[in-house]
């Protein structure tokens, strides 16, 4: 999703309520472009800040919750990697104004696959952020 079409889905949010699932749709596109320097860095790229300002206005415009979920590719600091960049997330989204309260973060390593691969290229696919709603 280029830039334009991030301001444009910008745009669209305010000027329709949209439904939980068309939220969460909005939300999963996000989120697949928020990005790090590199698979092992802490360091967000610079475009993934004005991804993370569109997914915050998302967020403030209801009361609910949401958990920051972050997975790993790689087994090697799975753990501590993925919880790190989970909370990292979660601080930039209260720098940005979306109470405490309303959000949780966890790291979930490289227990929650979503594709079982042989290659490097497909398995970075598992690499990835996730916000969710809390029912």
């Amino acid at each position: 999703m280029k830039i334009e079409n991030l301001k444009l889905t910008i745009v669209l949010l305010f000027l329709f309520r949209l439904t939980y699932a068309q939220k969460n749709d909005i939300l999963d596109k996000l989120c697949h472009k928020v990005r790090f320097l590199n698979s092992k860095s802490l360091v967000l790229e610079k475009n993934s800040h004005l991804v993370l300002d569109s997914i915050c206005n998302i967020i403030k415009k209801d009361s609910l919750n949401y958990i920051v979920e972050s997975h790993s590719a790689t087994m090697q600091n799975a753990i501590e990697k993925t919880k790190n960049r989970a909370e990292l997330l979660r601080k930039e989204l209260i720098k940005r104004g979306v109470k405490k309260s309303r959000l949780n973060s966890i790291g979930h390593g490289v227990s929650k696959r979503k594709f079982i691969c042989t290659t490097r290229v497909c398995n970075m696919q598992n690499e990835r952020i996730e916000i969710k709603r809390i029912d």
